[in-house]
């Protein structure tokens, strides 16, 4: 007969669970702007090929996404920028703005984040409005994980253009 041993570990409180997702939301988001901070001006509209979203594009994206699933309103300009998922070849691009721009963007937009979730509990709905304007509620440690996981997703690619624009840009004896 075989013993079996079981351990039970104390869980976590709704309150240090909501904590460590909003580390990791922080987290991620720290990684996303030491990765651009240094980036030239170039880099954030160039395109490797034609129709494809640029560094810009993508923070746009990154950032305008965060507004909607925090339920932070979302000015009529910031709507040109977004691009629809749902349609083949609907990309909007950036406008040409500098690098401080964007960095001031995202992290308004992340502190407005923060302090929203940090007045909730892990236990809390977000109310989200789809395009056709029915509301559904979501987890907020959903939501957080989503952007978490959306942030990262979309920060390997800013990586890889910002590789990309490097190497095309950079002599090939250096």
């Amino acid at each position: 007969m075989n013993n079996i041993f079981v351990a039970l570990n104390q869980l976590e409180t709704s309150s240090d669970l909501l904590e460590d997702c909003i580390n990791k939301l922080t987290l991620t988001h720290n990684q996303l702007i030491d990765l651009i901070k240094q980036l030239p001006q170039s880099a954030l509209s160039w395109q490797p090929l034609v129709n494809t979203p640029n560094i810009g594009t993508l923070l746009l994206h990154i950032a305008y996404s965060e507004v909607l699933w925090s339920g932070q309103p979302l000015n009529q300009e910031a709507k040109q920028y977004l691009w629809d998922d749902t349609k083949p070849n609907n990309l909007s691009f950036a406008p040409n703005k500098s690098l401080n721009w964007y960095l001031d963007l995202l992290e308004t937009i992340n502190y407005h984040t923060l302090e929203k979730i940090k007045h909730l509990s892990s236990v809390s709905y977000l109310s989200i409005k789809t395009p056709e304007g029915v509301s559904k509620d979501y987890p907020v440690n959903w939501v957080i994980w989503h952007l978490i996981s959306h942030k990262s997703h979309h920060q390997g690619q800013v990586e890889l253009l910002k590789n990309w624009h490097k190497q095309a840009y950079s002599p090939v004896y250096a």
